[in-house]
């Protein structure tokens, strides 16, 4: 088994983990045979260490463990505004980050072909629903484990739960890799709004006024939007910044001047918002006035562009190599190692701060597994992460040609 594994890995991790190909220039659609630019060595690896961020702060969310209960700023301690400003607002940053980058990836390597789309079906596949379907069976298995030794006891058809299996796992942050198994299989629709400007725009903008009003189209199946208006709209506009390459490129070359008021602003947008409405929360709640509603998304705008400024910043190749155990780390950092976290945190008796001590816990002994597999069973943490490791991480190139076969361009990504 292990050398079958070995065998599979060596040919998949030539078309895994985007952010680590060979990529096509910056139009797909694009049959011309110069050779031009590719995204700047730079800005991959800000896109690399970006990522990683993101995902330190999608650990921050599911280990916070004190919100406000009141809206009224007053009422609040300053453990819980702390935790709201830190994971209720900088931390927000990081799923309109990962959807970018994956429409900015997806369609970058996309030459508009039929042929093109099913072979990224056929990869997705492989790069998320395998990995998607493996821990939504560790976390069903782990709960089912776990009301059987509380003697709990479950009342659901076969139906229900293969379906909360399959659609709404316990792991919470396997929603994203949903919604992006949906935005691939919507794909050839939006490549066609992106084919022409004129609609492209329009699309962008439409979306853009439905997120801004946190209006999601698409209805709940087992308790999880079908796909949530956010990951379209920034999955949308990763698709989008194909067309202006070059302000991605400016963005890694800000000052920084400029970097200071970007994060200044970011963060006066957040203890506004914070001062308004404490106890905001727009996750399948609609606790929040449009005031701080739209102070919330402002903060979002800004906040991407701004942690994207400054992670070009702190380019470094060991945040690279790191940056290949995320997925891992993204993966395996939620339940069922939450729900063990959370019992030993209820024997001690302090919840309220517990995020303050779990979270780097957790990152530490998520990162130290990551390590530990990729060096001594390099096949089975590929096998489990869909080939993102941290080897593939470091592998960074500045140009490629666009002649390549549309095999090979649709592979890259």
């Amino acid at each position: 088994m292990p050398a079958l594994l070995n065998r599979l890995t060596s040919r998949r991790q030539k078309r895994f983990n985007p952010c680590n190909q060979n990529f096509p220039a910056s139009q797909p659609s694009s049959n011309t045979s110069s050779v031009r630019p590719d995204l700047s060595t730079a800005a991959k690896q800000t896109f690399q260490v970006v990522a990683l961020l993101a995902t330190v702060l999608v650990v921050g969310i599911h280990y916070k463990s004190d919100i406000p209960d009141s809206d009224s700023v007053a009422m609040a301690t300053w453990n819980q505004l702390t935790q709201e400003f830190l994971f209720g607002g900088i931390a927000r940053v990081s799923v309109p980050l990962f959807a970018f980058a994956a429409g900015f990836f997806y369609f970058r390597s996309h030459d508009g072909s039929l042929a093109c789309s099913i072979q990224k079906w056929r990869q997705r596949g492989r790069t998320v629903a395998l990995p998607y379907f493996l821990v939504a069976s560790l976390a069903m298995f782990s709960w089912l484990m776990i009301r059987r030794i509380s003697g709990e006891s479950v009342d659901w058809t076969w139906m229900h739960f293969i379906g909360q299996w399959l659609l709404h796992p316990p792991a919470e942050q396997l929603w994203f890799l949903r919604d992006l198994m949906v935005l691939v299989t919507l794909a050839p629709i939006i490549n066609w709004l992106g084919q022409s400007g004129r609609r492209c725009y329009v699309a962008l903008g439409t979306l853009a006024v439905a997120w801004a009003a946190n209006w999601q189209p698409f209805p709940t199946l087992f308790g999880w939007h079908v796909l949530h208006i956010e990951t379209l709209f920034f999955f949308v506009a990763g698709m989008v910044a194909l067309r202006h390459i070059s302000w991605l490129e400016s963005t890694c070359q800000f000052r920084t001047q400029t970097i200071s008021v970007l994060l200044g602003l970011w963060s006066t947008l957040l203890v506004v918002r914070i001062c308004i409405r404490p106890d905001f929360d727009i996750w399948y709640i609609h606790r929040c006035g449009w005031s701080d509603l739209l102070l919330h998304k402002a903060s979002i705008l800004i906040g991407c562009v701004a942690l994207f400024a400054l992670c070009s910043r702190v380019r470094h190749s060991a945040l690279t190599r790191l940056s290949g155990a995320s997925f891992f780390v993204f993966l395996f950092h939620e339940f069922p190692l939450r729900a063990v976290a959370h019992r030993l945190v209820e024997r001690m008796g302090d919840t309220t701060n517990s995020c303050w001590y779990l979270t780097p816990l957790v990152l530490l002994i998520c990162f130290g597994g990551a390590s530990l597999m990729s060096h001594w069973l390099p096949a089975w943490f590929a096998f489990l992460t869909g080939g993102r490791t941290p080897h593939r991480a470091t592998s960074i190139v500045g140009v490629v040609r666009t002649n390549d076969s549309a095999s090979q361009r649709c592979n890259a990504g």
